[in-house]
């Protein structure tokens, strides 16, 4: 087995174009994907993250910056998990 590391990205208004059941749909349809991750036990870990930041690039000259404000999509959490392969 192999660990991985998922980050899940959304577009930054994502969730107007949904209404309040479908928001709550979404979210336990996430919960019984980590409690299957859990019960096979693939599941390192699995949160939720702050929808703020920055990106860092290494350039020639050192490291650029990059507010994730500015772009389209933003993070919002991560899967960390075993499996055989990507």
């Amino acid at each position: 087995m192999k660990e991985f590391m998922l980050y899940m990205r959304n577009e930054k208004d994502a969730k107007k174009s949904l209404t309040d059941d479908q928001h709550l749909a979404f979210i336990k349809k996430c919960e019984t994907y980590i409690g299957i991750l859990k019960s096979e036990n693939k599941l390192i870990a699995a949160q939720p993250i702050v929808r703020e930041g920055v990106v860092l690039k290494k350039t020639e000259n050192g490291w650029a910056e990059k507010d994730i404000a500015t772009d389209k999509e933003t993070q919002v959490g991560y899967y960390h998990i075993l499996a055989a392969n990507l």
